[in-house]
């Protein structure tokens, strides 16, 4: 990749061999040391425009006004021109914010001051020699630097705020994955606990009336063989889940309060004292069925 500043310096070398060779086939012209080096001078701030653009357009601007006026060149200026405003494009590159608004505002009266000489030290000069260069070699790249300044800046902000917002989505997910393991955590102990204590009561009550009635004994045997099963089916379907990965953890709902009949059954066939009173036959919203649902914490 180029580095900007030798692109800067080649372009300087570039621009003063060509103002000199132009200034060189004026057949008029005052070839004096001052107009020399306020040519070089000229040309020479492109190659630090960079690092200091309203300094350097300051010295381009003064050392435009030195050759012209020393020399009496009456060239078409191409170079001399193609030099302010390349200066004048990277200060409006630089122009962020309004801590450079003064500074800006000088480099322009300077500029309009310099078009004022250059246009009335010929015969002829006139308003329109004066606004036109100031406003086509001055104010326009200025402008360019400056649209293309906001547009960079603009993208640059664009891009960090849709990388903070895919951080943001990726941290919520993740704790969306971390709640929900939590929750089926809970779920797995809650049916492991209650599945074990039916098991270990009937298992028990079993055993106590084994001799003197059987079928009571295979009742409470009936109910552990349930429990087991349902505890199977929950521990496979909560171990599915885990295993298809983390990405079904927030479609995985826990059991609804259509299941709360089978709940009660168990816990009489476990020989609770359990009543379940339904008032309604409304179904509930999933919000207000989730809430219901949740474990405590």
């Amino acid at each position: 990749m180029l580095d900007p500043r030798g692109v800067d310096w080649f372009l300087a070398l570039l621009l003063t061999i060509g103002g000199l060779a132009d200034a060189v086939a004026q057949p008029h012209l005052e070839w004096g040391a001052l107009a020399v080096v306020s040519l070089i001078v000229l040309t020479s701030s492109v190659a630090w425009r960079r690092r200091d653009p309203v300094l350097a357009t300051l010295v381009a601007i003064t050392g435009l006004l030195a050759f012209h006026l020393s020399s009496g060149y009456d060239g078409d200026g191409s170079v001399e021109v193609a030099v302010i405003a390349l200066n004048f494009y990277m200060l409006g590159r630089r122009s962020r914010g309004r801590e450079n608004r003064v500074a800006f505002a000088l480099v322009f009266a300077y500029w309009l001051a310099a078009d004022v000489v250059l246009a009335y030290s010929q015969a002829g000069g006139s308003v329109g020699d004066v606004l036109g260069p100031a406003a086509l070699f001055g104010g326009l790249p200025f402008a360019v630097g400056r649209t293309l300044t906001a547009r960079s800046s603009l993208a640059r902000e664009l891009a960090a705020n849709a990388a903070r917002l895919q951080d943001e989505q990726e941290v919520r997910a993740q704790r969306a994955v971390g709640e929900e393991r939590s929750r089926m955590a809970r779920e797995l102990h809650d049916v492991i606990a209650h599945s074990v204590s039916v098991m270990v009561i009937q298992t028990s009550g079993a055993r106590s009336v084994a001799r003197g009635d059987l079928q009571a004994a295979v009742t409470a045997l009936q109910v552990v063989e349930s429990s087991g099963r349902e505890a199977l089916v929950e521990l496979r379907r909560i171990v599915g889940v885990l295993r298809r990965g983390s990405d079904e953890l927030a479609g995985s709902a826990a059991p609804g309060l259509s299941q709360l009949g089978a709940l009660v059954d168990r816990a009489r066939a476990s020989g609770l004292p359990v009543k379940l009173r339904v008032a309604g036959r409304r179904p509930l919203s999933p919000g207000l069925d989730a809430l219901a649902r949740a474990p405590s914490e």
